[in-house]
């Protein structure tokens, strides 16, 4: 079933970072109106899924829920090969409270141990995960997809 909105209808962005707020209104090229989570009063939802898809359709769906309004979400991090996948899905957390993803990188490279110049570099391989979900108030899931 496709949706239908019409220029200037407001959704909101499922999420409590200002930037990535602005940056979906940017990628609407202003065709909506874009309210964040955060800006809403909405509270940020337990990220308790297994997997980026499924934390950005529990996000999408709390916020659309709670809005009343279409939301769009999305979930991200990063897998390092060398730290089994770590941190993955837990990416922010490892930020800290203050999401400092200073502090998270450095977390990295020391989960990581010295560099093995015998080891062609495989090893410390990293593959960022990135996902997409979009939800109407009390209807099922709109969309979800792995990028």
């Amino acid at each position: 079933m496709a949706l239908y909105l019409p220029k200037g209808a407001r959704i909101v962005a499922a999420t409590h970072n200002p930037g990535k707020a602005r940056e979906l209104a940017a990628l609407l090229e202003g065709r909506f109106e874009v309210a964040a989570a955060g800006d809403l009063g909405l509270p940020e939802p337990d990220e308790t899924e297994a997997t980026f898809v499924g934390n950005a359709v529990l996000k999408a769906r709390a916020a659309a829920d709670r809005s009343g309004l279409i939301a769009l979400a999305d979930d991200s991090g990063l897998s390092v090969r060398a730290l089994d996948g770590a941190p993955g899905i837990f990416s922010a957390r490892w930020a800290g409270p203050s999401k400092d993803f200073t502090l998270a990188m450095d977390k990295v490279r020391e989960g990581q141990g010295p560099v093995d110049a015998t080891l062609h570099g495989d090893h410390r391989s990293l593959r960022p995960g990135d996902s997409q979900g979009a939800a109407e108030p009390g209807r099922q899931v709109l969309r979800a997809a792995l990028l």
